[in-house]
């Protein structure tokens, strides 16, 4: 599984995304945001094959993205 921290930037909801290397959405969880200044979100990779993917959290038009490596 992979885990996120992310800092909760306004009161509003944010959404996490994960896309392969050619930029397809293969997850994507839309989060409500329970007033905490750091929610910890969990996101089961478990179906995911190996690959390059990119992790990303949209939050009032910003986005912060991060990239990952799954291996068998």
């Amino acid at each position: 599984p992979v885990c996120a921290v992310y800092t909760a930037l306004t009161a509003t909801n944010f959404i996490v995304q994960i896309r392969d290397k050619q930029g397809k959405t293969v997850m994507e969880k839309s989060v409500e945001n329970n007033n905490e200044p750091k929610q910890l979100i969990q996101i089961s990779i478990s179906t995911l094959p190996a690959g390059v993917y990119s992790l990303s959290c949209e939050q009032d038009g910003k986005i912060f993205s991060s990239k990952f490596v799954v291996v068998e």
